[in-house]
């Protein structure tokens, strides 16, 4: 669960939240130096004893920042080299570039990656999740 604390992604209490689901997450966390700030969470879902799903979610205020993406590729390929036990290559900023969602299993996980435009968004904002799910 606490695969990107040294990233510096600190988790908030793994609890109860109803119908036998468990939750955390942590707070935002600032990827950009701007006034208004591009941003990650993370977050763990499951149940009382096993963490199901792992979420690397970035809100992406300005798309325009240049720095953003390379630091939240780096940030999912940590995630993704701890959950899963090995260094897989990947080609998240090729994904991301090019705005495909992209799903992949590998051993008893599913790996996806999504973007949700945001509406009314003038300037091209939008939501990239990456989502690490037990099968």
């Amino acid at each position: 669960m606490t695969f990107l604390e040294t990233e510096g992604l600190k988790m908030g209490y793994y609890h109860n939240v109803g119908n036998g689901e468990w939750y955390s997450q942590s707070e935002h966390f600032d990827l950009s130096d701007d006034v208004i700030t591009n941003s990650a969470t993370y977050s763990v879902s499951g149940d009382r004893f096993v963490a199901k799903s792992l979420k690397l979610k970035l809100y992406m205020h300005l798309p325009e920042s240049e720095d953003t993406v390379p630091k939240f590729v780096a940030l999912a390929e940590t995630l993704l080299s701890a959950s899963l036990g090995e260094n897989i290559s990947t080609n998240l900023e090729a994904l991301i570039a090019e705005s495909k969602n992209d799903q992949v299993t590998h051993g008893n996980k599913n790996i996806s990656l999504s973007k949700e435009m945001w509406p009314n968004s003038i300037i091209g904002q939008y939501d990239l999740t990456l989502t690490i799910k037990v099968i």
